[in-house]
Formats: C-alpha cells, structure tokens, sequence
C-alpha cells in the first residue's frame, strides 16, 4: 500500500538516545499511514548502528534510509529524502524532538479539512535534553499576521510542518546555498508564491533545546537569513520586506553574547512568540 504520509528526517551524528526516541515517537502514532525517510549524513557509528537496527525492526518499506558518504549537507541531504518521498503529504520531523501520539492524524485532518492550505505547522513544547518541560511557543494562527510577521521571523515550526506534496512541486525544494536557514527561506519563496501558511492551534511536537546557543545563531546563521530574505524580497510587502532584512542584520552586528541570552530567556519564557 502506498503511503499517504511521508516523514521526512535528516540525521548527522544525532546522539543515538535522541534518535531513539524521535523514531519511536513517530511508530507510535494513531494515524498509521506513514513511511519514514531518513536522508543520514553520520560518520558515527552509534548513529549509524541505530538507524540500520531501526530499519532492521520497521521493515525496509515503512523506514526507508539512505546513507551519504562524503556528507551532503542539510540541504542537500533533505532534497534526497525528498526525492523519495511517495506519500501526498510530508511531515518534517527532526532527530532530537518528539511527536505527540495524534500528531500526524491531527494535520491530515487538518489539511483534509482546509484544502487551499499548502503547508501546516503547529505549537511546540520546549523541552530540556531529558524531556522536562520548559515551556510553551505558540505560534500565530491569523493568516495575515502571519504573513506580516514572517518577514521578521520564521513563521513555522520546522519540525511540525506538514505540507502537500503538490506544494514541493511547484516551489521547488530546499535552497543548498541556505544552510543554516534552509527551511525560513523556503516558507519565504512559498509566501511570495501565494502558497497558504497556517499554523494550527495545537502543540504537535516536544521540541527538545540543548543550550548549544551559539551553535546555531551564530554570525553565519544571519547570513543565510539575510540571503533568503533578500532573494525572497516581496515587492507586495516591500515596507516589511525591508524591515526584516534589517532585523536579521541588527541581530548580525550584535554580539553572540546578547543573541544567546534573547534565545535563552525566550525558551524560558517565550517573548518572541506570541499567538
């Protein structure tokens, strides 16, 4: 049977207890008809045995793998599992969070129910690495806000995400030259495509927060959100186009030290995310 969902997660060198759980997350899911797909860049091999033995477990036809050697990148990585992809929706999934039990029959009745929706995401609890609650980020549920506030920040949860197969078709897939921002670059181009953003009012995933700040916002991440949004500028937002170039670039000329602790207090307590 063909699949109507296709799960899409990209792995390198996740730590193999995470892994674990992210995968059991999605075999525990009410809806039942997935497939996994797992574009692997690891050279560890704990990463690797886990994958293989999950494999192994869920059968070849429900968990499909392909391993790079030499690396892709995350881009590149996810455009191959994309490439796989057979199901008419995909869920993004992540290897270090967690999805709730009905996350997956909660957006395919979602979608169902909204058919000029292209691409849905959800809320997400923020976790610690031992999955103890830190908080709650919600995200905007009003179409027009979310548009406007797109351009500031990434509208979506990437890990929450579902859209339609048919959306990937028409505005193509990750950028490779967007490493570190490769899926705010993509809502963008959906945006300025007039593909339809919705956020449902649900949390859908644990989203689990290792405190390695810098890691991922350092200087190059700004870059890329710079790149995207000057390649994504919408000329029918040009005033909110251009503010949120200038936003990614306040936050590039702010010292590590400031972003870090804006993110930090925000996973605490969100302020940046406001419904």
């Amino acid at each position: 049977m063909v699949p109507r969902v296709s799960v899409v997660m990209a792995t390198r060198n996740d730590d193999p207890g995470y892994l674990a759980q992210a995968i059991e997350s999605i075999e525990a899911q009410s809806y039942r008809n997935w497939e996994l797909i797992v574009a692997d860049d690891s050279t560890e091999i704990a990463t690797i045995r886990l994958l293989e033995s999950a494999r192994e477990r869920l059968g070849a036809e429900r968990f499909r793998l392909v391993h790079h050697d030499p690396a892709l990148g995350l881009p590149r990585s996810l455009n191959a599992a994309l490439a796989m992809v057979r199901g008419e929706l995909i869920a993004r999934m992540d290897g270090d969070d967690v999805c709730m039990p009905d996350r997956l029959e909660a957006q395919v009745a979602y979608l169902d129910a909204h058919p000029e929706v292209g691409i849905a995401g959800g809320d997400i609890e923020v976790v610690d690495r031992d999955l103890r609650h830190l908080s709650v980020r919600r995200y905007t549920k009003d179409a027009k806000r979310l548009v406007r506030r797109s351009f500031i920040r990434n509208p979506l949860a990437q890990p929450t995400v579902m859209l339609r197969s048919s959306v990937l078709d028409r505005i193509g897939g990750y950028d490779p030259k967007c490493e570190r921002a490769e899926d705010y670059e993509l809502w963008l181009r959906a945006i300025k495509k007039s593909v339809v953003l919705a956020n449902m009012d649900k949390i859908l995933i644990k989203y689990r927060v290792l405190a390695e700040y810098s890691k991922k916002r350092d200087k190059r991440n700004w870059n890329y959100s710079i790149y995207g949004k000057i390649k994504n500028f919408n000329y029918r937002y040009p005033i909110s186009s251009l503010l949120g170039i200038g936003v990614s670039l306040a936050f590039r000329l702010a010292p590590t030290s400031i972003v870090n602790r804006l993110y930090r207090m925000d996973h605490e307590s969100p302020m940046l995310y406001r419904k």
